[in-house]
C-alpha cells in the first residue's frame, strides 16, 4: 500500500467501551440499534483530531487548580505557540548590528495536541526543554494513536501518568484515559534531571493510588510537588 498508493496505515488501540458505544461490538451479535446503527455519526467515535481540552474543557480548570499561583500563571499553548512561546520566547529585539535576538521569559506551559499531530508537538517540546532549562511543561493527550508518539513522550518527560476516565474533569464518556506528561526544570547539580529519581517514582505511585482508591483529585499532591520542585536548585 505504501509503495503503490503512497499511503500509510496506523494501528490505534481503543477502549472496549468505545466499541460498545459505537455499535461494532453489538453488531457482531446481531444488535442493530446501538451507536452508528441508530444514526449516530461514525466519525464522532474517532476523535483523533480533538485535543483533551476540546473534548472536556473542565480539564483546563483542573490543571490551573494546581499549577497557578500569584507569581506564575499557567499558559495553555495553541499550535502556533508551539514554535515560539513554548520555547520561552515572548518577543524579539534588534541589536546594533541589525540582528534580531529573542526575548525569553520562563513559565509553566500546557501542551494539548490532538493525538494525530502529537508527534509534531513532542518534537517541539523536546527542543524547548533542551534550549530553556527553567520552565515547566505539561502535556495532555488522549490515549489514541499511541504508536505515533508515546515512545517519544517517555524520552522527554520526567513523569507520565494516565488520568482514568472516571473523574469530573475526564469522565466515562471519554472512554480512553488521558496521558499526562510533566517536564520539570533542569537542576543545576547532579542528577540534573528528576527523571528516574526515587522522588519521581514515589510521586507517581501516590497519584495512581489516589485515582485508584479514592474518588478524589490528586491536584493537591501535584501542587505540593511543584512548590517543592521550584526550590530544588
Amino acid at each position: 500500500m505504501l509503495m503503490q498508493y503512497g499511503c500509510q496505515a496506523f494501528v490505534s488501540h481503543i477502549a472496549g467501551t468505545r466499541m460498545i458505544a459505537q455499535g461494532g461490538d453489538g453488531l457482531s451479535r446481531g444488535a442493530l440499534n446501538e451507536g452508528v446503527m441508530q444514526g449516530e455519526d461514525f466519525l464522532s467515535f474517532i476523535p483523533f483530531h480533538l485535543s483533551a481540552v476540546e473534548r472536556d474543557p473542565k480539564m483546563i480548570d483542573w490543571i490551573r487548580s494546581w499549577t497557578d499561583n500569584k507569581d506564575n500563571k499557567t499558559l495553555f499553548l495553541t499550535p502556533d505557540d508551539w514554535y515560539e512561546r513554548g520555547h520561552d520566547i515572548v518577543g524579539w529585539s534588534m541589536r546594533e548590528d541589525n540582528h534580531e535576538i529573542p526575548i525569553s521569559k520562563r513559565g509553566t506551559y500546557v501542551w494539548t495536541p490532538p493525538p494525530a499531530v502529537c508527534n509534531v508537538a513532542i518534537e517541539e517540546l523536546r527542543k524547548a526543554c533542551i534550549k530553556r532549562h527553567d520552565s515547566t511543561h505539561i502535556i495532555l493527550v488522549p490515549r489514541l494513536m499511541t504508536p505515533l508518539w508515546l515512545r517519544q513522550m517517555y524520552k522527554c518527560c520526567d513523569m507520565i501518568v494516565e488520568i482514568p476516565p472516571s473523574c469530573d474533569y475526564w469522565n466515562s464518556n471519554m472512554f480512553e484515559p488521558c496521558i499526562m506528561g510533566i517536564c520539570f526544570p533542569y537542576l543545576s547539580h547532579f542528577p540534573w534531571q528528576l527523571r528516574s529519581t526515587p522522588k519521581m517514582g514515589q510521586l507517581r505511585r501516590k497519584l495512581l493510588q489516589v485515582w485508584k482508591d479514592y474518588p478524589l483529585s490528586p491536584g493537591f499532591i501535584l501542587r505540593k510537588f511543584l512548590v517543592v520542585s521550584r526550590k530544588f536548585c
